[in-house]
């Protein structure tokens, strides 16, 4: 089909030629013609233009049926607006479309001038690239072109600019019969090394720098090359580099299923204008973030399906039934009292600053009689309580103060999750002393009693009661297993970078980007856990060498 539609070009072409030909001769001939011997008041330009006018015209009418029949032809072709292969270049690009992408600003790559060039270095094959056959197989097909990139080179204390051109030997591999060169792999048709690109992704997930503010940055560092990069190309490297990252999230499944105990939690995700959810799942050995549209148990039931461990999580009611051990977070119900105690205490300082206020005001009232009134306008009081306001808000004092009460009874007896060793109900307790899951139950239910037993519970501190007796298989999990903390600390610390980064970034535009974001930020946080510099870790994985940084963080 190729063959014909290039035939069919070709046959037009000339056509057009010769037509363009006859009908010049045509009106030069016309023109000898009409032109009498002495012309002095004829335009020759403007008359000879006329007539190639009308010729031109006359040749579309006689064509018209030509041109029609190719112009259907065209229009049924099934790839129409699209690029359609050539056969040098194979079929992987087909139904790309030429030009700019969607969003860009259209600019193109500045070469840098060749007096900013550090170094040439040619590049020769050792083996075919497309059959493997030895340097014995390959000879020189004649010609070369050279390619420029940009790398950093990341000191200690500075970075600086390598610009490298490099001049491509061409091949004929004597066993495929083919023409070969070198093949840069994910760098083909790319400008910046991966030293460059390391320190930009380094500079997005580390620092936690946006877009625009990463681009800023670069330009004081480089200052004499006009335009490096732009933000489409950032958001390319986060979608061309993702998949390197793949062995990692499957060694994190695994290191999963071995854990004793993994912490989990979710937050805000904005995504494409609306609300997703990035989810994160945490143990002593790594770090993994998810990233899903939904916040319901489905988004990371498949990840514990044969978890034997302790799940640490909050209230959320979706982690319910994921495993059958669990240990909620106490200290979310630490601060939950610690706000009625912090509450109660507020309102109570009002209402007694506001009857202080107000026996003030009706002592001064008395004395009215018998002190001389001051020139001027009165100052501005409040109306003066009733008696039954009065004894309403002592009432109010009075529930106050016994909701405080309570709240802070609860407040102690989960305060000693934390305690030393010598105390039993402490995650560090001794194992002599150590209380059991069932003694903490019951002295939570003693204690509840007792508080209910005083009279009415006020409705904040109700709730936290009912939380507390619809968890309470998954309170004191902790009691029962040496060394897993009583709290989701660990998880709630590993969303603090993403929430920082979240103010600064705002929305994020695609799904593709973000799983290889997060995964990225999987490795930096992984990273810091086993003391690993991961700017190093990112430039290996970059170059696929991913297995010694799985070494190094001991997966």
């Amino acid at each position: 089909m190729l063959v014909y539609y290039i035939l069919h070009f070709l046959l037009l072409f000339g056509l057009f030629i010769l037509a363009k030909k006859y009908l010049e001769l045509r009106a030069e001939r016309c023109l000898a013609h009409s032109m009498p011997d002495e012309p002095p008041e004829i335009n020759l330009t403007r008359q000879k233009k006329e007539v190639k006018k009308e010729l031109i015209e006359t040749w579309q009418e006689e064509n018209k049926k030509t041109r029609k029949h190719f112009e259907q032809k065209r229009k049924q072709r099934k790839d129409k607006g699209k690029r359609r292969d050539s056969p040098d270049l194979g079929g992987n690009d087909r139904g790309k479309k030429r030009g700019k992408p969607k969003g860009s600003n259209g600019d193109t790559w500045r070469r840098p001038p060749e007096e900013q060039i550090d170094s040439v270095v040619h590049v020769h094959l050792k083996k075919c690239p497309q059959c493997g056959a030895g340097s014995d197989k390959l000879r020189k097909a004649g010609g070369t072109w050279d390619h420029v990139m940009l790398d950093l080179v990341v000191g200690k204390h500075n970075r600086s600019l390598v610009i490298t051109k490099y001049i491509l030997h061409r091949y004929r591999c004597k066993a495929c019969k083919k023409l070969v060169n070198i093949d840069f792999g994910v760098l083909k048709n790319c400008h910046f090394g991966f030293g460059f690109i390391a320190t930009v992704m380094q500079s997005r997930i580390e620092s936690k720098h946006s877009y625009s503010k990463i681009l800023v940055e670069f330009e004081r560092w480089i200052p004499h090359l006009n335009r490096l990069i732009s933000i489409t190309s950032i958001i390319d490297w986060f979608k061309k580099h993702g998949a390197h990252l793949e062995e990692f999230y499957l060694e994190c499944l695994k290191k999963l299923k071995e854990a004793r105990y993994v912490h989990a939690d979710e937050t805000g995700l904005p995504m494409k204008g609306g609300n997703w959810w990035l989810w994160v799942i945490t143990t002593t050995f790594f770090t993994l973030f998810l990233p899903h549209a939904s916040r319901s148990r489905r988004a990371i039931e498949k990840f514990f399906e044969d978890f034997g461990g302790v799940l640490i999580t909050d209230f959320w009611r979706p982690y319910l039934g994921l495993t059958q051990e669990q240990q909620k977070c106490l200290a979310h119900l630490v601060k939950d009292l610690k706000v009625i105690m912090m509450k109660g205490e507020s309102t109570c300082q009002k209402l007694r600053a506001r009857l202080k206020e107000d026996a003030q005001q009706k002592e001064e009232k008395m004395k009215e009689n018998t002190v001389k009134k001051k020139r001027g306008r009165p100052k501005k009081r409040p109306i003066p309580l009733s008696e039954e306001e009065r004894k309403e808000c002592e009432e109010t004092i009075r529930k106050e103060r016994q909701k405080m009460k309570h709240a802070f009874l609860l407040y102690s007896f989960f305060k000693q999750a934390w305690g030393d060793e010598n105390t039993p109900l402490s995650y560090q307790a001794k194992p002599e002393i150590r209380a059991t899951e069932e003694d903490a139950v019951r002295q939570l239910r003693a204690l509840i009693e007792k508080i209910e037993a005083e009279g009415a519970v006020d409705g904040d501190l109700k709730r936290l009661i009912e939380r507390m007796r619809r968890h309470e298989p998954y309170l004191f999990t902790y009691l029962k297993h040496p060394g897993i903390p009583p709290d989701n600390n660990a998880a709630e610390r590993e969303l603090r970078p993403f929430v920082i980064m979240r103010k600064t970034s705002y929305d994020f535009k695609s799904e593709e980007v973000m799983d290889s974001f997060t995964l990225y930020l999987s490795l930096l946080q992984t990273c810091k856990k086993h003391g690993m510099d991961f700017g190093k870790a990112l430039h290996l994985v970059l170059l696929g060498k991913i297995t010694p940084v799985l070494k190094a963080i001991g997966f």
